[in-house]
């Protein structure tokens, strides 16, 4: 028994009128007499315009002129590189700058700090050989210029276990201070230049002036080499001969 339609109520019980389409011009599949659906896709997936789901036309293109991979027409993406990482002019990509990994950090950390204790420790020992070497061959009618006797000079051994030691604490308080204060290089140098001149006082305190000039001597061989190699300790990044295209 069919449905009765009220003149007044153009839908039946089952809420469609005589031509199957409910109040809101949809059918029963979901479709208005154009074939689509309430957020304006056909039954093939596109709009009015022609656009699937994603924005994308027939051709693969939107209306930004690129496809799903991000490429124009032409075969370049928005930063105007092709798929082979080429600019417009055939010039390759430069490579994407590598993030270290915890690995790479603990390997350049260890290998910064004993490089920079070998590198302190040798040239100390070096400036303190060759001050020993040369004072020893002063006439000594020099030291009588002075009216002071050669300058007092610790061995290399001692002098190199002395820098190595103040590499040391450097290097840990260097890491306090990038990881944990605003501090950088240029404060951690300026930090090394005013402990060294504490240990210069302290070494020529109540001694000669050869043994001042020698104490200043040894201090800024010592701090050079720390000021200049325990800012340049970090991670060890590899280099990359590749680059990944899709991320451009």
């Amino acid at each position: 028994m069919s449905t009765p339609y009220d003149k007044s109520n153009p839908f039946g019980r089952d809420g469609y009128d005589a031509y199957g389409f409910d109040e809101n011009g949809l059918d029963r599949d979901g479709y208005d007499a154009e074939g689509y659906d309430q957020f304006g896709f056909n039954q093939y997936g596109r709009d009015r315009a022609g656009r699937d789901r994603d924005g994308f036309y027939l051709d693969g293109y939107n209306d930004a002129g690129f496809d799903a991979d991000g490429y124009d027409r032409a075969g370049f993406n928005r930063y105007g590189y092709d798929r082979t990482g080429h600019d417009r002019t055939g010039q390759r990509a430069p490579a994407r700058p590598v993030e270290p990994s915890a690995r790479d950090g603990v390997i350049g950390l260890l290998g910064g700090t004993v490089v920079t204790l070998a590198a302190t420790s040798i040239v100390t020992a070096l400036v303190v050989w060759l001050l020993r070497y040369m004072s020893a061959r002063t006439p000594a009618a020099v030291w009588d210029q002075f009216d002071s006797g050669p300058p007092l000079l610790p061995s290399p051994s001692t002098a190199a276990l002395c820098a190595t030691g103040l590499a040391v604490l450097a290097i840990a308080g260097y890491v306090v201070m990038t990881v944990y204060t605003p501090g950088g290089a240029a404060l951690f140098r300026l930090l090394v230049f005013l402990i060294g001149a504490c240990l210069v006082i302290a070494m020529g305190n109540s001694h000669t002036a050869p043994t001042w000039i020698a104490s200043l001597l040894i201090v800024a061989a010592a701090g050079a080499a720390i000021s200049q190699l325990v800012p340049s300790i970090g991670p060890r990044i590899p280099t990359t001969s590749t680059l990944d295209r899709k991320e451009l």
